[in-house]
């Protein structure tokens, strides 16, 4: 009998724990149920990982004009990016060539066409070769045409941006050569509006040569460039002016409105002035990351040197002070496109040797 009511009893408590179960395990699926199908998600079930999501889409504008010597360095520092190249499309334009800035160009984009998203390469027919009316040189900006042609090319590629729905548009000159892989990445992170890499000359005697300027009338516009240039306290600086490499965000409403186009119908003002004003406008302002040093930078030639051979051994002097950088912020060229190198010599001697003079342990 006693073990008639050990087994009723053993069977009640177990229906019990079942009857437990059972409920536990309804209230868990319905609410798995109810999770699936709701149409009204809170923000942690419908939060993306920021892994997940796809790299922002990035137009790089290339204007090319007589920068044959430069651009084996500068469109290998292009492929070289640590950027999906997927993500970004090119947008190249070439025309008053009187070196073989073309013939470089055509062979880059056939090589490397297939690796991009989208490559818009135009060469103006009716402008192939030679210079301005009346200009002086290569260096020569007094011709208002030529400004007034740049100006008409960073619209147009602005333009394209926003009808490709690019997320950022980043104009880039022919002598800027990035030495850090993921600048593209830094520029974004800082989430401002315009922002430039810090980028620097080679070293000079006279002046300290970088990609960002600081108002003269300002009582301690030296003193902040200095500190800004020397990197004393590295962080992401709001300054008067950045040129030759820029990052616009196409994503914010008042981003969307800048223009390289004159409201007050000065046809004679330069590129950068013209971004100004459009900024000035909107009240946004030039942000400089100078979080590192993101590369080189050529400085500008005087616009009364009549060819290409001072600006040839300025990339030389830069070349030979970047082998001081070391193998990983080295500048190498486009497998795709050959430098142009200086004939071999012997300067007269029979021979040259190289010697080590590190003292060995031996």
């Amino acid at each position: 009998m006693k073990l008639f009511f050990s087994i009723a009893k053993f069977f009640s408590v177990f229906r019990f724990h079942f009857m437990v179960l059972s409920y536990i395990i309804f209230v868990l699926l319905y609410f798995r149920i109810y999770a699936e199908n709701n149409p009204f998600p809170n923000d942690q079930s419908s939060r993306i990982d920021e892994w997940d999501r796809l790299p922002p889409t990035i137009l790089i504008c290339v204007l090319a004009r007589n920068k044959a010597h430069t651009l084996p360095y500068f469109l290998g520092s292009l492929e070289d990016l640590d950027y999906p190249k997927d993500r970004i499309s090119l947008f190249i334009r070439t025309d008053h060539n009187i070196d073989d800035t073309r013939a470089i160009l055509d062979r880059w984009v056939d090589a490397v066409g297939e690796f991009y998203h989208k490559i818009d390469y135009k060469i103006d027919q009716e402008i192939l070769e030679g210079g301005y009316k009346n200009e002086r040189g290569p260096f020569d900006w007094s011709p208002p045409e030529r400004h007034n042609h740049v100006i008409k090319l960073k619209q147009e590629a602005l333009q394209a941006a926003k009808n490709q729905w690019a997320d950022y548009i980043i104009y880039i000159d022919c002598d800027v050569f990035f030495t850090k892989k993921r600048v593209l990445q830094a520029l974004i992170s800082t989430r401002q509006s315009v922002v430039s890499p810090f980028l620097t000359g080679p070293t000079n005697e006279d002046f300290s040569f970088a990609n960002f300027e600081i108002k003269e009338e300002n009582p301690d516009s030296s003193s902040k460039f200095d500190f800004i240039f020397q990197r004393e306290q590295p962080d992401i600086y709001r300054v008067d002016k950045v040129k030759s490499c820029v990052l616009i965000d196409l994503l914010t409403l008042k981003s969307r409105q800048i223009s390289f186009e004159s409201s007050k119908n000065n046809n004679s003002a330069a590129d950068d002035d013209l971004l100004f004003e459009s900024l000035e406008s909107l009240n946004l302002h030039y942000f400089l990351d100078n979080r590192l040093r993101y590369g080189w930078i050529l400085p500008p030639m005087r616009q009364n040197l009549a060819d290409l051979k001072f600006d040839e051994e300025n990339l030389r002097f830069l070349l030979t002070e970047n082998l001081n950088d070391g193998p990983r912020d080295a500048l190498l060229y486009s497998p795709f496109v050959e430098p142009i190198l200086p004939p071999k010599t012997k300067f007269g001697f029979d021979e040259i040797f190289l010697i080590n003079l590190k003292r060995r342990p031996d």
